[in-house]
């Protein structure tokens, strides 16, 4: 029992050691402040849902209001709370893989299940990294067998929901599956049902439904759908990485259920990673990007450990060798931001973060948006958690089709009028854009930008981004240094900006 544990520990140090260049990453403005911020207005006494918006269950949020709370508003706490959960997930993972894989395969598999996701999700705090341990950490408290393992697993799950509802759901069918029994349903519904009946008390339904419900099934499908790489397209050019993101798990899962139907029998534990694995390819649906790719991609990764064998020859092994190699280089890639300066965006946010908490009380609201918003994409969240300001307007969160609605910017325009909103940060940089291949490219509401040209004046031109004043506090503009992003094209791939 206890080389055991010393094995799970060494998997969690080594996918630690792994994922820690992360730590010095670029600013991730939009995913990695979504957590971020949220628990920044909780602290502040914001209501998720009722006094912000809000995509996501709120655990995470939660707990990043304590975790600010305690070690202050810094970017490299979040980013060390993200990477205690991907040391825990690859523990959690071995755990899972090591009745098949014992050892240094299995390890092997289950740190780079953990880290290469990472890549693209950030080690910020967010909610699905959290979500998709609980998951994980549910179907291994679900093996012991007994009834109240089931239960307890359930009530995890459960947890697993409060942090991601989409994960929640998966993360319950693949326990009920391992299970075969409904337990599970019972555990969950304890944790989840209380707190989600004290949110319906707290906040109008209409607004549980557009961000919780009609938002990531239906509204993404029109304004954030992407298509994935094309199953040749290997053959024909596509990035190599990608398309292994991609596809990968999907062959391990092929894999796994032609493995079953050969053999008659299944590892119990393989029976419950499948059904995840199957169903979180419904992240793929809606946007086939590859940082969605990515959030399938560790659990399918896992099933490796059931579907390949233990190389027994020299050609087996050098054949395991190749995916090996090309899954070490690539998890070896963040070491590059480990003598990257910081870009002349990250340092223009950290002088407007600067500004405002200069002329700004700690609890006074603020506005972080775009310089022009008839087209959104992103807006730079994470300047609310860096400035630890509470938001002077409900919809915090840029999404196209909702952002760019005269409704909703009807609604921001009066909660700048009464909040009493002096100072705002615009985004330059990011301003504009849209992606070709969906709705977000229709332009909407001109009503926040005439606001905004109406009431506010510049204060601090810092090029990528702008930092206004209300005319009527007659604040005093500041001597600033003007920072440019000239490694940002007006045209990315399908994303186009400025127009």
């Amino acid at each position: 029992m206890l080389h055991r544990a010393y094995g799970t520990l060494i998997v969690a140090a080594a996918a630690g050691v792994i994922a820690a260049p992360g730590l010095a990453a670029p600013l991730s403005i939009y995913d990695g402040g979504i957590t971020a911020s949220a628990g920044t207005f909780i602290r502040h006494g914001q209501v998720p849902y009722r006094d912000f918006w809000l995509l996501y269950g709120p655990l995470a949020g939660y707990l990043a209001a304590l975790l600010s709370a305690i070690f202050g508003s810094h970017v490299l706490v979040m980013r060390l709370a993200g990477l205690v959960l991907v040391m825990l997930t690859a523990a959690v993972g071995y755990r899972l893989i090591r009745v098949r894989a014992p050892g240094i395969r299995g390890g092997f598999i289950a740190v780079v299940a953990a880290t290469i996701p990472t890549l693209w999700m950030g080690l910020d705090l967010a909610s699905w990294q959290l979500s998709m341990f609980l998951a994980l950490l549910a179907l291994d408290v679900g093996l012991r067998g007994s009834r109240r393992s089931q239960l307890i697993a359930g009530g995890i799950v459960g947890l697993a929901a409060l942090t991601r509802l989409d994960l929640g759901a998966y993360a319950l069918v693949a326990l009920v599956v391992q299970s075969r029994g409904l337990r599970p349903v019972i555990g969950a519904a304890a944790v989840f049902a209380p707190v989600a009946l004290v949110f319906v008390l707290l906040v109008p339904l209409q607004a549980l439904w557009e961000q919780l419900i009609w938002f990531p099934l239906f509204g993404t499908q029109t304004f954030r759908k992407l298509p994935g790489p094309a199953p040749f397209g290997l053959l024909t050019g596509v990035d190599p990485v990608t398309w292994g993101i991609y596809y990968l798990p999907v062959l391990l899962i092929g894999g796994a259920v032609a493995r079953r139907l050969l053999t008659g029998t299944i590892a119990t534990p393989f029976v419950g990673l499948t059904a995840l694995a199957l169903v979180v390819r419904l992240q793929t649906v809606g946007r086939a990007d590859t940082p969605h790719a990515a959030q399938a991609f560790g659990v399918g990764l896992l099933l490796a450990a059931y579907v390949i064998g233990e190389p027994s020859s020299f050609p087996q092994r050098l054949a395991s060798a190749v995916p090996a190699a090309f899954l070490c280089a690539v998890a070896a890639l963040p070491l590059i931001w480990l003598v990257m300066p910081p870009s002349d965006y990250d340092r223009a946010l950290a002088e407007a973060v600067s500004i405002i908490r200069s002329r700004t009380s700690p609890d006074e609201p603020i506005f972080v948006g775009e310089a022009t918003n008839t087209r959104v994409l992103i807006n730079p969240l994470i300047v609310y958690f860096l400035a630890d300001r509470p938001a002077g307007v409900f919809d915090t969160m840029y999404n196209p089709g909702v952002t760019t609605t005269p409704s909703t910017q009807q609604r921001m325009v009066d909660d700048l009028a009464s909040h009493n909103v002096k100072y705002i940060v615009l985004d330059r940089t990011n301003s504009g854009c849209y992606e070709t291949a969906n709705a977000s490219a229709l332009p909407g509401s001109t009503i926040l930008d005439e606001a905004i040209a109406r009431n506010y004046v510049v204060v601090a031109d810092l090029g990528a981004v702008v930092v206004m004043a209300s005319r009527d506090s007659n604040a005093a503009p500041v001597a600033t240094t003007v920072w440019v992003d000239p490694e940002v094209p007006l045209v990315q791939g399908t994303v186009t900006c400025g127009g």
